[in-house]
């Protein structure tokens, strides 16, 4: 491995253990509306094999324009912007949760990718609004709930070939059952769930 590699590999290592620890009980003012798990904040980062793959398909896809929703302590952002390096593109991750957009610049830094990613501070909904650009590739690790709206504010700008990526279609399937149905039904989309991890569903743009 050559020196980036090296240290990519310390880097990601370091963020693995950090997700197994690290947690906030009280969720903080301005966050109350967030679905939490026993009502506590923790990374909930991909699994390696997940993350692995996403690197692989921004780079199978050429992708440059990579969109994710949901940046965490920069995890997956991480092996996304991997890809997004060697196709000369960027990775814009937008993240509502102020500690963890900390915790990801951080890793960024550490990692000698921050050249490739656009970090956004905002929350979701509102930011797809403003939204413009040509997209090439899509990762989806956020708030459930709301999976169903980012879908249908990402498609118009998903360019043909295009794909969404969406964590968590088998583990949390329950929450996300209009979301599922939408993708499946969609004549513009051809769609398959990976029982990988906690279950990937990819899609992409006919």
């Amino acid at each position: 491995m050559d020196n980036f590699e090296t240290n990519f590999e310390k880097v990601a290592k370091k963020l693995e253990k950090l997700s197994e620890e690290w947690k906030i009980k009280v969720i903080p003012k301005g966050h109350e509306n967030i679905w939490t798990p026993k009502n506590e904040v923790k990374l909930w980062s991909i699994k390696r094999r997940t993350a692995e793959l996403l690197k692989f398909l921004v780079v199978a896809t050429k992708s440059k324009t990579v969109l994710e929703l949901g940046t965490s302590a920069g995890y997956s952002t991480l092996w996304l912007a991997y890809g997004a390096k060697i196709n000369g593109g960027k990775v814009y991750t937008i993240e509502l949760f102020e500690p963890k957009i900390k915790l990801a610049q951080n890793h960024f830094k550490e990692a000698a990718l921050s050249d490739y990613i656009v970090q956004i501070h905002g929350d979701i909904n509102e930011e797809l609004n403003k939204w413009n650009k040509p997209i090439d590739f899509v990762f989806m690790d956020a708030d459930k709930h709301n999976y169903l709206d980012y879908a249908k504010k990402i498609l118009p700008h998903l360019k043909k070939g295009g794909i969404i990526a969406a964590d968590n279609a088998i583990n949390y399937a329950h929450l996300i059952k209009d979301f599922l149905s939408f993708v499946k039904t969609n004549k513009d989309l051809e769609s398959f769930i990976l029982d990988l991890d906690d279950g990937l569903l990819l899609a992409v743009k006919k």
